[in-house]
């Protein structure tokens, strides 16, 4: 009887041990701090890792109002859509990227509104510190349009969506 607890105990002590679907590097802050005496369920995210070998790419959280443009733009530039941003610990130089990946399902995100996450290469050789996690200032270049649609697009929309559309 107590060989077989002892072999019930090594299996729970075995399924104790987490392992990283990915090899890299832990970016987590403070490990030993965040872990001890911490109450673990399964599902929690312990530790963030990173792999800086493979390509970077940006997560932009785009909100579902303005997928709209952004398909527009796919569809008459193609794929290879552009765009720029700017790191928040760097504000007075901009980069460049190209839309990489698009996602098809719209998800509410940290409290947030519905947001399409829409994920941009960039070359990390441009940057000189790489943070993962960083907070950036993004724009997605959807093509020209007239002063008044980029400055009133926002008010034609609201009026389409909430007003004409209740007629």
């Amino acid at each position: 009887h107590l060989d077989q607890q002892l072999e019930l105990l090594a299996r729970k002590q075995k399924q104790l041990q987490v392992t990283s679907p990915i090899a890299g590097e832990v970016i987590t802050w403070n490990v030993h701090d965040r872990l001890i005496h911490r109450p673990v369920d399964r599902g929690h995210m312990l530790l963030s890792v990173a792999d800086p070998s493979h390509p970077w790419r940006l997560e932009l959280r785009v909100p579902e109002d303005r997928m709209g443009h952004v398909a527009q733009a796919q569809k008459a530039v193609g794929e290879e859509l552009r765009g720029e941003f700017i790191l928040a610990t760097e504000p007075g130089k901009t980069y460049q990227g190209a839309v990489a990946n698009v996602h098809h399902r719209a998800e509410v995100r940290d409290n947030q509104e519905n947001t399409v996450l829409v994920e941009v290469a960039i070359d990390k050789e441009q940057l000189k510190q790489l943070r993962p996690g960083a907070t950036v200032i993004a724009k997605l270049h959807c093509g020209r349009r007239s002063v008044g649609y980029v400055w009133f697009h926002d008010l034609v929309e609201f009026v389409q969506s909430r007003v004409l559309f209740r007629l």
